[in-house]
C-alpha cells in the first residue's frame, strides 16, 4: 500500500516504486550513530526514500502543535545530506492549510485512519494501524488525559461477537460521536453551543455503560449543567440512548411552564415528539421511542447511580389515536 498511501497524500514524482525503502527518527539513509549526533537538530519521525537522492519525510504530532520552523529543519537537514529537493508530510490533530509551500502536504490524522479503515477488510496492515489507532486513543481517553482533538473518526456502532463491547471502546466512540454532534447545524438551531463544555472525564469503568451530555448555549453561564435540560448521549452493552433530559434541579421556570400546560398539553407534546421520530425508527431496527421517569441518588460525586424508583413508557403506547388505548388518567390505587 505504500505506493498508494504516497500518491493519496498527494506525493507526485515517485520514479521507483520497487526501490523504496523506510526509516524511522533517522535522516534517510544514514547510520544510526550519525543521526544520534543530529538529534539536537531535529529529525523527521519517517523517511521514504530511494537511492537517487528523493526522500518523504513526515513529522507526526498528537498532542503538541505544528512549530514551522521544525519542518523547515529536517528539510535542511535532508538536503545536506543530499536529498536536494525533499517531500515534507505533516500528521497532525489539527486541520493545516492543504499545502503551505512546494512539496510541504498536511493532512490530519482523521484523514489517515480513514484512508486505512477502508483498506482494513481486505488488507492485514490496514488492519493493524486502524487497530494501533483505536487502542491508542482508547488508552489516552481511559486515563482522561485530555487530548486535543482526535486521531480516529467516529464510524458506527458495530458491537457484536468479534468486536465486543468494552468500556475503553464505548468511551472513545462517545467522545467521537459527541464531537460530531456538537458540530450539527440542525442540533445548534435547537440550542445546542457548539463550544459549550461537556463532561470533563468520562467515567464508568467497571460499571455497564458511558454517558456525555450535550450543553444548551442557555445554559453557558450556568454553574452546573443540571441547572437546564440538555441532549444526554449514553452507550452500554445492550444499547445505544440518545434523550432529552429535563434535570431534577431545572431552572428558569420550567417546572412552572410543565405544570401550566396541563395533562392534556403534555400529551400533546408527547404525541407531537413520537410522530417526528417515526422516520428515525424506521431506520434503525429495534429501536425504540422512549419515556421515562426515574428516581436515584449518588454516595458521591463519582460514584455511580443508585436507582430508587423508575418508569419506562414506550411512546407508541402512550397516544391518541386508532389502535391506541387512551392513557389512563387516575391512579388505579
Amino acid at each position: 500500500m505504500l505506493v498508494a498511501f504516497l500518491k493519496w497524500l498527494g506525493v507526485t514524482d515517485i520514479t521507483k516504486p520497487s526501490l523504496l525503502a523506510i526509516s524511522q527518527q533517522q535522516v534517510p539513509g544514514s547510520l544510526l550513530d550519525e543521526a544520534d549526533e543530529l538529534q539536537q537538530k531535529g529529525l523527521p519521525d519517517l523517511a521514504i526514500f530511494d537511492d537517487e537522492n528523493w526522500a518523504v519525510l513526515f513529522e507526526c504530532k498528537v498532542q503538541a502543535k505544528v512549530a514551522f520552523n521544525q519542518l523547515e529543519r529536517h528539510r535542511t537537514t535532508a538536503q545536506r545530506n543530499g536529498y536536494s529537493s525533499p517531500w515534507i508530510v505533516v500528521l497532525s490533530v489539527d486541520s493545516l492549510p492543504a499545502q503551505s509551500s512546494s512539496k510541504m502536504i498536511f493532512k490530519t490524522w482523521r484523514d489517515v485512519y480513514s484512508w486505512f479503515n477502508l483498506r482494513a477488510a481486505d488488507s492485514f496492515w490496514a488492519r493493524q494501524l486502524v487497530d494501533f489507532m483505536r487502542a491508542f486513543e482508547q488508552k489516552m481517553l481511559s486515563r482522561d488525559y485530555q487530548i486535543r482533538g482526535t486521531i480516529t473518526v467516529f464510524d458506527g456502532l458495530r458491537f457484536d461477537d468479534k468486536d465486543p463491547y468494552s468500556y475503553r471502546e464505548a468511551k472513545r466512540l462517545l467522545r467521537l460521536m459527541g464531537d460530531l454532534l456538537q458540530e450539527r447545524k440542525d442540533l445548534q438551531k435547537i440550542g445546542v453551543d457548539p463550544d459549550g463544555k461537556r463532561r470533563a472525564a468520562i467515567t464508568g469503568q467497571g460499571t455497564d455503560g458511558v454517558w456525555d451530555f450535550l450543553p444548551l448555549s442557555a445554559a453557558r453561564d450556568a454553574m452546573q449543567f443540571t441547572a437546564f435540560p440538555h441532549l444526554t448521549i449514553s452507550l452500554n452493552r445492550r444499547h445505544a440512548i440518545a434523550a432529552i433530559t429535563v434535570p431534577n434541579g431545572v431552572r428558569g421556570g420550567f417546572r412552572s411552564k410543565l405544570a401550566n400546560i396541563g395533562f392534556d398539553g403534555f400529551l400533546d407534546i408527547v404525541t407531537e415528539i413520537e410522530l417526528k421520530l417515526r422516520p428515525v425508527i424506521k431506520k434503525s431496527a429495534g429501536a425504540k421511542p422512549m419515556l421515562y421517569a426515574t428516581q436515584r441518588h449518588y454516595r458521591s460525586q463519582r460514584s455511580d447511580a443508585e436507582i430508587d424508583g423508575r418508569i419506562d413508557v414506550d411512546l407508541r403506547t402512550a397516544i391518541r389515536g386508532n389502535g391506541t388505548l387512551e392513557p389512563i388518567r387516575k391512579p388505579l390505587i
